[in-house]
């Protein structure tokens, strides 16, 4: 796998306020990651309706921005490790994104975005750990009802199978399968994430009130077979076609 992560916490519509932002950035923040800046020490954002680059003086001003506005921050720590943090509002630009997929936004989302510099030789042996911090950030301060990590060419590759946001709504497990599952421990998905473990014979990694699971240790050197067949055993063992919404 060599492309790009993205991580993305499935939220309850209002979840991303001006306050739950705030606190985010300053989680991040806490945790040795500050906004990324240009040469005239201005914060820089992306807006998520097309507008472009956006130029902020100070966080403030980006959190009261992202309150209300879907878009991007890039974040980076002393150490070279640099993700971003985009918002996307079921009412705002999820439509738009989620379109020509078998699914519709029920949530609002919250995602990490790491490229594949994050993934490289120098960080391998670490990827997990840097992975699992950046999540528990997000679910202690957010509380995600659920949470999935998939590269983009793994995404291309599933976009038939992505009824993600409705599944989820039901108390069911998706149809897909992502390189890393996680759910609260107290959710009814818990159970069934634990029914895949099994199936997959893959452990459970439990972190605060979470569960999750990932289907291999090493998905930058794994293929994209992997991950269908492992998809494909679930969806036969657990009786889901993969074809009911």
């Amino acid at each position: 796998m060599t492309s790009p992560w993205t991580f993305r916490s499935l939220l309850p519509f209002g979840a991303l306020s001006t306050d739950s932002i705030g606190c985010l950035l300053a989680e991040f923040g806490r945790a040795g990651f500050v906004s990324r800046r240009n040469e005239d020490d201005g914060i820089v954002c992306v807006a998520g309706d097309g507008a472009g680059v956006l130029h902020f003086e100070s966080m403030r001003g980006v959190i009261q921005w992202l309150g209300d506005a879907d878009g991007l921050i890039a974040l980076e720590n002393e150490d070279g490790i640099e993700f971003s943090i985009s918002i996307h509002r079921a009412h705002g630009i999820l439509p738009l994104e989620m379109a020509g997929l078998p699914d519709s936004p029920q949530f609002d989302v919250c995602a990490l975005d790491v490229d594949t510099f994050f993934l490289s030789d120098e960080y391998r042996d670490r990827s997990w750990s840097y992975i699992d911090s950046l999540i528990g950030v997000v679910a202690s301060t957010l509380g995600p009802s659920f949470i999935y990590g998939m590269d983009e060419d793994a995404l291309e590759v599933t976009r038939s199978l992505q009824c993600i946001h409705r599944r989820v709504s039901q108390g069911r497990m998706p149809r897909v399968l992502s390189w890393l599952t996680e759910v609260p421990e107290n959710s009814p998905l818990a159970v069934q994430l634990e029914v895949i473990s099994a199936v997959l014979n893959r452990p459970i990694v439990i972190r605060d009130e979470y569960i999750s699971l990932r289907v291999t240790e090493k998905p930058w050197s794994s293929s994209l077979a992997l991950l269908k067949r492992a998809g494909e055993l679930v969806r036969d063992a657990t009786n889901d076609s993969g074809y009911r919404p």
